[in-house]
């Protein structure tokens, strides 16, 4: 009953920053506007690593041995071979493009790195088509790219097996942070609330990257089938500071 509660409370927080924002991006009308693959090389320039670091984003997942993963937009594959080797071979990483362009380029990196457990999965943009349930679906740099995220994430939430949870790492609003034009970046307020609206509720934020919030999320229905003691969800506006970060990874799958 308690998670029940908190969901609700938190739709309602929701739903009041946006009205006291009156902020176009609580309404916005996303623009899906697809990275396109003749940039593909800026993906996996040398310097990202410094800013994303990659394996502190994923050891944050807490993904275990054998788990199964959903890297959404993969793009060049910039993540599918960490996630590959985080869940190790009895695990699965489903590599989802909607770009065939990109979709061809991660078959061939799976091949020449032997990345066995890694399956190129071509989605539409509002469906990443998972051939099978899923631990963990990760977004990075991907959301803002999104045509029709309320569409996208309930087909994820659909795909999540239980106590499955959603992670979003896009780019902060700030103009003054490296990344996309600042007209085409999405708010963590809005991702919030468009993910309250396919039912997938904010658990965790966490504040270790200098250019991107990282929010996770977890099914609605799951949260109302936890105990009373579940930890009540955390939530954070993006010109706001976020609640801390937990002290150890995740350890969510």
């Amino acid at each position: 009953m308690r998670s029940v509660v908190l969901a609700a409370s938190l739709r309602l927080v929701v739903a009041l920053i946006c009205a006291a924002l009156a902020s176009p991006g609580c309404t916005r009308t996303p623009k899906g506007q697809l990275f396109s693959p003749d940039k593909a090389a800026i993906l996996d320039e040398p310097g990202r690593e410094v800013w994303q670091r990659p394996d502190d984003v994923v050891a944050r997942l807490g993904l275990g041995p054998g788990a199964v993963v959903a890297d959404i937009g993969a793009g060049t594959g910039y993540f599918a071979g960490r996630l590959s080797r985080a869940v190790g071979p009895g695990g699965k990483v489903f590599a989802v493009e909607v770009q065939a362009a990109f979709a061809e380029m991660l078959k061939k990196k799976a091949a020449a790195e032997g990345l066995a457990n890694v399956q190129v999965v071509l989605g539409t943009p509002k469906d990443p088509s998972l051939p099978a349930k899923v631990d963990l679906a990760i977004f990075v740099n991907v959301y803002h790219e999104l045509g029709d995220p309320l569409s996208m994430l309930v087909a994820v939430r659909k795909s999540l097996k239980p106590q499955g949870r959603v992670v979003i790492i896009d780019w902060r609003p700030d103009p003054d942070v490296p990344g996309p034009p600042p007209e085409e970046r999405v708010r963590d307020d809005t991702v919030i609330a468009e993910a309250l609206g396919a039912r997938l509720v904010l658990v965790q934020a966490q504040e270790f990257l200098e250019r991107q919030y990282f929010l996770v999320f977890a099914a609605e229905d799951e949260l109302e089938a936890e105990p009373a003691s579940t930890k009540a969800p955390q939530t954070g506006r993006a010109d706001t500071p976020h609640p801390p970060e937990s002290p150890a990874p995740g350890g969510w799958v």
